[in-house]
C-alpha cells in the first residue's frame, strides 16, 4: 500500500512536470519539501512505535506538517520572486498537506 506522503510527492512531481521542465527554483522547493516530509514521516513512525499517539506527539506532528509548507514557502521566496510554477506547487502542497493523516 502506498503511503500518504508518497501520494503527495507524486502529485507534486506531476505539477512540477506539467510544463516539461523542473527549474532550479522548483528543484530547491521540491528538495525542501522532500526533506521536510522525511522528517515528518520519521516522527510519525516514532510516535506510532507504541501504538499510542499522545497529545504531545500529535502536537509535534501537526507542527512538523505545518513546517513542510512554511519551509517550502521560505525557499520559494528566497529570490524575492515566487514564480508561477512555484506558486502552483505551494497551492497544491497546502491542499495535499491538509489531507495528510496524523494517526
Amino acid at each position: 500500500m502506498e503511503r500518504n506522503d508518497e501520494k503527495v510527492w507524486d502529485k507534486l512531481l506531476t505539477i512540477a512536470m506539467k510544463d516539461g521542465i523542473i527549474t532550479e527554483e522548483e528543484e530547491k522547493v521540491l528538495g525542501t519539501i522532500l526533506k521536510s516530509m522525511e522528517e515528518f514521516q520519521s516522527a510519525l513512525k516514532k510516535a506510532k512505535e507504541d501504538n499510542i499517539l499522545t497529545p504531545a506527539e500529535e502536537k509535534e506532528l501537526l507542527h512538523l506538517r505545518e513546517q513542510i509548507w512554511e519551509k517550502a514557502y521560505t525557499v520559494a521566496k528566497e529570490d524575492k520572486n515566487i514564480s508561477i510554477d512555484e506558486h502552483q506547487l505551494l497551492i497544491k502542497l497546502a491542499r495535499l498537506l491538509s489531507s495528510l493523516k496524523i494517526e
